[in-house]
């Protein structure tokens, strides 16, 4: 059973944002303008959805 991808990506998504959320309280503070964290946390989704696709649907 293939699951859809656009499923993936919103678990991809889910999962780091707990992943930030749960770390919140430890500040490491880092200048990043909010294209910066917007493209950082768009290729760690990213990134997270082709690690999550290939375990799931692998064929």
């Amino acid at each position: 059973m293939r699951i859809p991808r656009k499923y993936i990506g919103l678990l991809a998504v889910i999962i780091l944002f707990a992943l930030v959320w749960s770390r919140l309280h430890i500040a490491i503070v880092i200048p990043l303008s909010l294209g910066q964290a917007i493209l950082l946390f768009t290729i760690l989704a990213f990134v997270i959805f082709l690690a999550i696709d290939h375990l799931i649907n692998r064929s």
